[in-house]
């Protein structure tokens, strides 16, 4: 034992002896002795009272009126022993107080990592209501995440009907809130609340209007909600549902819906989808493709995964994101013939689109503006033929999918044929960069946009660097490129370079010289990072790296993505939290 123990172990027998002890503690009418200068050098609040100008200094009985005896005298005995015992349910509600009163930083932490560690359905509500009291906002906040994820289970308890209506409001108008993917189980809760407080309708009307119902099917709608006595109280309900069912008219058009009546539930996360290689096998999972979720805050990696089923496996995927819709188009390794599709990640269904009208093509540069979808480029290809590629298979025609109509429309041809560029979309302009163009498939440095407004094709500033299978991303009116390939001849290296462009200057500026050796990845831009999840060099293509604009390097995470991920897409989605 060293001497610091041996003379708090000497200050606790003297209380207990009550031995040169100045004060006594009075809480519901009993006493604890203790020593003034013990109890100052504990607590700011103690040493404020005891040597200031308060009555207390004085006297040597001090009424704790806001606190009980038993949370009194656990914390007097912590500050003897430093050790506070053992909580409980029951003892947690007479410590913490205590704590908090006295400003004892060290007891209330022990307290919030007790209840943060025993929340249940039954207490959460007693828990929260103690740290709303206190202003603790850790244990606000933890036991609000907890209420969001168990919702479901606690809207059964008979504490969840006794909450307040701005706090069932709160809930229900929270991205975060797990419904599991059944909106119509956060209207079933509502409605129990609402039956058992009696409210009056135009709270009815407030409460409903939280609800998001173009996450419920229509035929749901129609059959088990638009006829519910709840909802046909009030016109103004039944508007609700009416714009809900207006919302499922046509599915093509949900994507440009403005509104929270769709917005998904859950938290941002990272879909990745591999394609398959039809001579390694790469990630060939019967009917099945690996959908991968990766936590983007601060890349940790998420519990949450799932597979998603595909009709078929896939030789090349194209994606873009529109919302919380994730749009493929690609050709299938089954039949080499094109195939579109949609994704909705909220409510976890593909919906099949009119594929683009022309043979099936590999490598085409995409991208999108507002409703439309643009697809440049790519390669031909022929699933009888086992011949080198010809230079005619690189095509230069752009098709345009309108997401509303899902109709196809071929646009304006690029000024070249070109395979496995990248693009993006800048101020109006469709930015093509890098590729490989005929007749020898040597990389490019040629950049053009094309101005959608007036459909003409511009050329603009080349890259310092020529690359293809590399990256294209827009963050605050400036187009990155990131890594990629070039081929001379037979020769294939890695382009490791990451450039900018300032489109007002038609200028390139190469920012990192060895930044990122990697090629067939994808990519997506979040803030002022620049994510790059998987490729084809060994230490890249199971990681999701990044890079950072404002600090000018690339970090990659330590966590695995569950399989290796060449040639996929991905996006970031609002992903719900039970999949």
């Amino acid at each position: 034992m060293g001497r610091a123990e041996e003379i708090l172990k000497g200050l606790a027998s003297l209380r207990e002896e009550e031995i040169l002890c100045d004060v006594q503690l009075e809480a519901e009418g009993r006493h604890i002795s203790a020593h003034k200068v013990v109890l100052s050098a504990a607590s700011s609040y103690w040493k404020a009272m005891f040597y200031g100008k308060f009555r207390e200094a004085k006297e040597q009985v001090v009424s704790m009126k806001e606190v009980s005896f038993v949370g009194l005298k656990s914390v007097v005995e912590c500050i003897y022993t430093t050790k506070l015992g053992s909580l409980d349910g029951e003892s947690i509600e007479h410590v913490l107080p205590v704590a908090h009163l006295l400003q004892m930083s060290d007891i209330t932490d022990e307290c919030v990592t007790w209840m943060s560690r025993n929340i249940t359905n039954a207490n959460c509500f007693k828990f929260l209501e103690m740290g709303e009291k206190f202003g603790i906002h850790d244990v606000k906040k933890i036991v609000t995440g907890f209420i969001l994820k168990n919702f479901i289970e606690i809207s059964e308890m008979y504490t969840f009907q006794k909450i307040p209506k701005k706090s069932l409001i709160r809930y229900l108008e929270s991205d975060l809130l797990n419904t599991r993917i059944d909106e119509s189980l956060a209207f079933q809760a509502a409605k129990k609340w609402i039956i058992a407080n009696e409210v009056p309708v135009e709270d009815v009307v407030e409460i409903m209007s939280h609800v998001r119902f173009g996450l419920i099917p229509p035929d749901q709608l129609l059959k088990e909600i638009a006829h519910d006595p709840i909802i046909q109280m009030s016109v103004k309900c039944r508007e609700i549902i009416d714009n809900a069912l207006l919302y499922h008219i046509s599915p093509f058009t949900k994507p440009t819906y403005e509104g929270t009546l769709n917005k998904p539930r859950g938290q941002e996360g990272l879909v990745v989808i591999p394609c398959s290689n039809k001579d390694e096998g790469y990630n060939i999972m019967g009917d099945h493709i690996d959908i991968d979720f990766i936590s983007l805050l601060g890349l940790k990696k998420s519990s949450i995964g799932a597979r998603l089923d595909m009709p078929v496996v896939y030789e090349s995927m194209s994606c873009v994101r529109i919302k919380n819709f994730l749009y493929l188009f690609g050709v299938n390794c089954n039949g080499y013939q094109n195939f579109a599709k949609r994704y909705d990640c909220s409510t976890n269904e593909w919906l099949e689109l009119v594929s683009v009208p022309r043979q099936a093509v590999v490598g085409p540069a995409i991208s999108h503006y507002e409703r439309k979808i643009f697809l440049m480029g790519g390669m031909i290809v022929d699933k009888e033929s086992d011949s080198p590629i010809e230079p005619d298979q690189i095509i230069d025609s752009m098709f345009m999918y309108d997401v509303c109509q899902n109709m196809w429309s071929e646009g304006e041809s690029l000024p070249t044929e070109l395979v496995h560029a990248a693009a993006a979309e800048l101020l109006g302009n469709i930015y093509v960069t890098g590729g490989e163009p005929p007749p020898d498939n040597s990389t490019s440095d040629r950049v053009s946009a094309y101005d959608i407004k007036a459909k003409i094709w511009l050329n603009k500033a080349p890259m310092n660097e020529r690359r293809s299978y590399h990256a294209a991303e827009v963050v605050d009116d400036k187009l990155y490129v990131v890594g990629g390939r070039v081929i001379e001849l037979d020769n294939t290296q890695s382009t490791k370079s990451i450039e900018m462009y300032a489109p007002l200057l038609n200028q390139w500026t190469i920012l990192l010289r060895d930044g990122f050796s990697n090629s067939a990845f994808s990519s997506f831009a979040i803030g002022r990072k620049i994510f790059l999840v998987g490729g084809q060099t060994t230490s890249c293509k199971d990681r999701v790296s990044y890079y950072d604009i404002d600090n000018n390097k690339i970090l990659k995470n330590r966590e695995k993505l569950p399989s290796d991920s060449s040639s996929n897409v991905s996006a970031p989605m609002i992903l719900p939290q039970l999949l």
